[in-house]
Parts: structure tokens; C-alpha cells; sequence
């Protein structure tokens, strides 16, 4: 299975990062690092399938709606929105927020924050 995941900070300074984990057999790293770089391309130029984003919206907000439920949940976002001196009611906002992302919207933010040009690439192999 693989994992890509976002993160945003104002604190210490404004940076970005965006981390994939995939897991493959050695002899596959190449073509694993390939496709993940095709399919970045891809979104890049043509933005996701529709019915891909439809998905993952699902997910966000199922996953939201659960965490609602959850006094960890409001703690860690009211300390983010104090911290970066953010209006909390905008986690009340996050359901129409993920409603609203159209393809077009993913496409434009892969053109701006997957920069080729600037990334690190590591790659962990198993002990011989």
C-alpha cells in the first residue's frame, strides 16, 4: 500500500511538504518511482479523474465527520487555529470546503506545490 500526504506550516517560517511512502520489493523501486512520477505528471497537466476526486472527498469527509466526535479532534484543530491566528469556525466550514475542490482546483495545486526541480528522493532498501 502507499501513502501520500500534505502539510503546511506558518511557524517557524512558511514552508510546505508533501511525503509518499510506497512499498515495493527492491528489484521494482524504478518502475514504482516512475509511475509515481507519471501519475504526479499527469495530474499536473490534466488534473484527476472526477469520479477519483469524488472519492477521496467521500473519505475526507467521512473521516471529518467521525472526528467530530472526538474532544482530541477540537483540541489539536482550536490549538492550529489559535496558534496560526486562524478563525476557528472554519473547521465548521470544512465539509462545504472539500465540496467545492472541482478537478481544476487539484490540477492548479499540483502546478504549484509538486516541484520536480526541488524535491528529495530516498529510497530504503533492506539489509543485505
Amino acid at each position: 500500500s502507499g501513502n501520500l500526504q500534505g502539510d503546511m506550516q506558518k511557524h517557524p517560517y512558511g514552508n510546505y511538504s508533501i511525503t509518499t511512502s510506497l512499498t515495493c520489493a527492491p528489484e521494482n523501486t524504478d518502475k514504482v518511482i516512475a509511475a509515481l512520477l507519471a501519475e504526479i505528471e499527469a495530474i499536473k497537466t490534466r488534473g484527476p479523474d472526477p469520479a477519483d476526486l469524488d472519492k477521496v472527498k467521500q473519505n475526507w469527509l467521512k473521516s471529518y465527520r467521525s472526528n467530530l466526535r472526538d474532544n482530541h479532534f477540537w483540541l489539536s484543530r482550536l490549538q492550529q487555529s489559535a496558534l496560526n491566528q486562524l478563525d476557528p469556525a472554519l473547521l465548521l466550514s470544512y465539509e462545504s470546503r472539500v465540496n467545492g475542490l472541482s478537478p481544476k482546483d487539484i490540477q492548479q495545486a499540483a502546478q504549484r506545490y509538486f516541484d520536480l526541480n526541488n524535491y528529495v528522493q530516498v529510497v530504503l532498501k533492506p539489509k543485505q
